[in-house]
């Protein structure tokens, strides 16, 4: 099994659940509970793989989704640096639909 691996999303939970533990961005700001979000969406051809996803409380998901957060292309690159820095992933080179999300492709 790598991070690569992809899972029905029930399981992907569970897994990054228990990889996560809380939200990865944990700060004073965090509000209760906890989801799952993916770093390059599925509309964007994003994996439901342990790779792609990261669990956040729901401000932090909010910011993800519609503000400041993830889904500017420093922000998908910090949270793919933190799951390469806490849990080891190699990322390599990245398939193209990813160099695209990011702003790496001219």
């Amino acid at each position: 099994m790598t991070p690569e691996d992809e899972f029905p999303i029930g399981e992907l939970y569970e897994r990054c659940l228990e990889r996560d533990s809380g939200c990865a961005l944990y700060s004073d700001e965090c509000s209760g509970g906890i989801e799952m979000a993916h770093i390059l969406s599925r509309r964007k051809m994003g994996a439901n793989c342990l790779a792609n996803v990261v669990m956040l409380c729901p401000y932090h998901h909010r910011l993800q989704k519609h503000g400041t957060g993830v889904h500017s292309h420093e922000a998908k690159r910090e949270l793919l640096n933190l799951l390469r820095d806490r849990h080891g992933y190699d990322y390599g080179k990245l398939p193209r639909a990813w160099q695209e999300a990011l702003g790496e492709m001219e």
